[in-house]
């Protein structure tokens, strides 16, 4: 199945079940260039209606809603060894409120500084996130360590020169990890996460993933 992202891509994925044209998407192209075609205002009001909506279940019992949205096993322990080493930065495809309130049932909020969270509205690309990061903070591009679920995502920004780590233990599959080791991404396991940075530990590259999805 072609990779989806943001709300729009579900009334892309709707619509072609409806109108029985799933049989013409067989590859992210294909994909795209049906995006392409329909009208935007149609996905504009999509995506508006999609968010209000979103926005009524998560403020009727906020609690409940976070309960669907656990943090990975391990996640919460490899962020804050990494912040002794790393300026932590988030580039996501989440509203701002969304991600607060995670980060704040996580424990986490102080690790990341509003500066250091872009969001759907700053840009669709995580391209566009990560060159603001780079400018912002002065970071080389070849220090930055870029970790996404999506590998469409890390093969977007491979020639900026920043490390590229697909995250399996995120929404992916063998398909997107094949892909991936094509790209020369590293395939990252939970267990290896603590561990970037730290010279004299060496990441398994390119390992295969026996973890489930979410």
């Amino acid at each position: 199945m072609p990779l989806g992202n943001r709300a729009e891509d579900y009334f892309i994925i709707i619509w072609l079940i409806d109108t029985q044209e799933a049989g013409r998407v067989n590859s992210q192209a294909d994909f795209d260039a049906y995006r392409t075609s329909m009208p935007s205002e149609t996905l504009k009001a999509f995506h508006k209606r999609f968010y209000q909506t979103r926005s009524a279940i998560r403020e009727q019992n906020p609690q409940a809603w976070l309960d669907l949205l656990p943090a990975f096993p391990g996640i919460v322990e490899a962020i804050k060894a990494l912040s002794q080493r790393f300026l932590l930065t988030i580039a996501t495809s989440k509203d701002r409120l969304s991600v607060n309130l995670q980060l704040n049932s996580y424990g986490l909020t102080d690790l990341f500084p509003p500066e250091n969270i872009l969001d759907k509205d700053f840009a669709k690309s995580k391209r566009a996130h990560l060159t603001r990061f780079h400018e912002e903070h002065k970071v080389p591009l070849q220090n930055i360590h870029f970790i996404d679920d999506k590998v469409l995502h890390l093969i977007s920004v491979k020639d900026l020169g920043v490390h590229t780590y697909l995250a399996l233990w995120g929404f992916n599959t063998q398909r997107e990890q094949e892909m991936a080791r094509k790209e020369g991404i590293t395939l990252l396991q939970m267990d290896d996460l603590h561990r970037l940075g730290l010279g004299s530990q060496e990441l398994n590259k390119h390992t295969p993933t026996h973890l489930s999805q979410q």
